[in-house]
């Protein structure tokens, strides 16, 4: 692994002119750090941010919306944040929101073991509410991700769910 570069500028001083020659030693510098080849043992196992939305037009009561996706085979997605807006307006629409996310189905269905929950709304909540959770939560690579909107009190008009997962690949 080359070594860092280090820059000597002890002949440059603030407001005054660098000359050709110390910009040519820096970018020789550079020139050869780059030539001996950037270290990649940090990017064996990269991670990477992924965002999904899902977009629900009407949620109704006692009638949870469970929608799901699959992380791809050889990635774990690690839950960092998600978020929930409800953004309907008027005296419909406005019933208590609750979202959580699961890695059954059934668990989904049932509202059971929750991977990551604290998400609601409140029931007449103002136009543009928006709450988030952090909670981590490790979802194994090729597992299904379900989503469970829930509606009490009244309908939910337009909700949407924004999840950021950090991806690990894993062997």
């Amino acid at each position: 692994m080359p070594s860092p570069i280090n820059f000597n500028y002890t002949n440059l001083v603030a407001g005054g002119v660098a000359n050709a020659s110390d910009l040519t030693a820096a970018f020789d510098l550079i020139n050869t750090y780059l030539n001996a080849g950037i270290p990649t043992t940090d990017l064996a196992k990269p991670k990477n941010l992924v965002s999904v939305t899902f977009n629900i037009e009407s949620t109704a009561t006692a009638t949870p919306e469970i929608r799901g996706f699959k992380a791809p085979a050889g990635i774990e997605f690690v839950h960092v944040e998600t978020i929930i807006y409800k953004y309907s307006s008027g005296s419909s629409g406005t019933g208590l929101l609750a979202v959580t996310l699961h890695d059954s189905y059934a668990e989904a269905a049932a509202d059971s073991d929750a991977k990551v929950a604290g998400l609601s709304i409140a029931d007449d909540a103002a136009l543009g509410t928006m709450v988030s959770s952090t909670t981590e939560h490790t979802f194994a690579s090729g597992a299904t991700i379900f989503v469970r909107v829930e509606a009490t009190t009244n309908a939910v008009l337009n909700t949407m769910v924004i999840m950021w997962f950090r991806t690990e690949h894993v062997a």
